[in-house]
């Protein structure tokens, strides 16, 4: 997560002007970081395949 923000961090700073607000570079680089978040829950809630975990499938 950090390398995300990071780098989107960095590709904002340089290119925004000298006196604009820092919430302009900030606000990107927390969206990556939510899009990561996002992606991994997906991943651990394994949404596209059910595991069926516990449950009794015969019935």
């Amino acid at each position: 997560m950090l390398v995300g923000w990071t780098q989107e961090a960095k590709d904002h700073f340089g290119a925004t002007e000298v006196n604009k607000s820092l919430r302009h570079n900030i606000i990107p680089a927390n969206m990556k970081v939510k899009e990561t978040v996002k992606h991994k829950i997906g991943l651990f809630m394994n949404l596209t395949e059910p595991m069926n975990v516990g449950r009794n499938t015969d019935e």
